[in-house]
């Protein structure tokens, strides 16, 4: 809702769920349809772990860099997995 209420250019999330998959069964019901964001958006930027997200539908949807820092704080236990995925999502 916000996406297309502000349209912005660049949005940028941190350990974002995604929408239920029944396919994959895995999601959330009330996670976000990533994959919506096809034209919406110039750059999608989503800090998380490879571990947690290196399945989702939007790493075959878009081109994706990876990123990875040492400096990437996070709770996680498996702190090499940190990851900031940018999608270009035009």
């Amino acid at each position: 809702e916000a996406i297309e209420k502000f349209k912005p250019d660049v949005v940028v999330a941190a350990w974002v769920t995604e929408l239920w998959d029944n396919e994959k069964m895995s999601g959330n019901y009330w996670g976000v349809d990533e994959i919506k964001f096809k034209g919406k958006l110039k750059k999608y930027i989503l800090v998380g772990s490879e571990k947690v997200h290196g399945d989702k539908n939007i790493l075959q949807a878009f081109p994706v860099k990876k990123y990875k820092f040492d400096r990437l704080v996070t709770r996680s236990l498996d702190k090499d997995k940190n990851v900031i995925y940018v999608f270009d999502c035009q």
